[in-house]
């Protein structure tokens, strides 16, 4: 198992350690079979469905190739490299370079001309037991889109009855076509003017103020495993169930299971991350 802790910095997606790259699809666990390339798996375990990340890198020499995401729903950020994207079906181009962000839906036929460099990505792959929402358009956006109206607070009411509002959401996709898929880029806020402080946390851990500083993601969220890479900021992340604390910064790779009691505190004025969560249950 690559993953055996609740919330880890699993791999710095900048600085990844030597590997171990392998042809996509030859990790156990790997199931980006028949994509051209090497991949490179950090997380092979879930507690709802089969949700699984790493990175994915392509051949200095290959410059074409087809990928249907035939296993399940594929989410990535391009960290590195361009390429121009042909769906099958319908002819639709798209075009990705770094910070690209895309979600395919299981069976979208696309081809891939890549441009002058290799690319590499973070992944996400999901594929859950029972039907979700079929497509067969990819969705596609980027880290930096900031459309006024694209943004919706990021809000839920707890066990207790209290409601907490924790930052933004801009979503990507908010179906699966297995289960529930939502993924898209999460800030604490908008941001921020030059000389803005530090977010502060209240006694609660509750957010206050332009920016969220902190929240507690308790087992009552119950919307299912999520996995993360860090875009900016820093934060500190504490698992109350199991007692580990870990730091981590802009770039790192973060796993995080479906249940335990976790609580995020910012420690930079500003951070966003994109996100992938999943759950087998449709209606999560």
């Amino acid at each position: 198992m690559t993953t055996t802790f609740p919330v880890a910095p699993l791999v710095s997606a900048s600085d990844l350690p030597g590997g171990p790259w392998l042809r996509a699809g030859e990790a156990p666990g790997d199931p980006l079979t028949g994509l051209a390339g090497e991949t490179v798996l950090v997380r092979d375990d879930s507690i709802s469905g089969e949700h699984r990340a790493g990175l994915w890198r392509t051949d200095p020499d290959v410059r074409s190739f087809a990928y249907a995401a035939p296993a399940g729903d594929l989410t990535l950020v391009i960290l590195k490299g361009s390429a121009t994207l042909t769906a099958t079906a319908s002819g639709a181009t798209y075009e990705v370079r770094p910070g690209t962000t895309l979600s395919q839906p299981r069976d979208l036929a696309l081809s891939w001309e890549v441009g002058a460099d290799p690319l590499r990505a973070f992944w996400v792959h999901w594929r859950g037991p029972e039907a979700g929402t079929t497509g067969d358009t990819l969705f596609i956006g980027h880290i930096d889109d900031d459309g006024a109206d694209a943004w919706e607070p990021y809000e839920w009411v707890d066990e207790d009855g209290e409601v907490w509002n924790c930052g933004q959401n801009n979503f990507l996709r908010v179906t699966g076509s297995t289960g529930s898929l939502r993924c898209g880029i999460w800030r604490n806020g908008p941001a921020p003017a030059a000389g803005d402080p530090l977010p502060v946390a209240s006694g609660t851990g509750r957010c206050s103020g332009r920016h969220c500083a902190g929240h507690l993601i308790g087992a009552s969220r119950g919307k299912g495993d999520e996995t993360m890479i860090l875009i900016d900021g820093t934060a500190h992340i504490e698992n109350h169930d199991s007692g580990r604390e870990v730091d981590v910064a802009a770039d790192d790779i973060i796993g995080q299971y479906l249940g335990p009691q976790i609580t995020w505190t910012s420690t930079a004025p500003y951070m966003r991350k994109f996100f992938v969560m999943t759950n087998a249950d449709p209606a999560a």
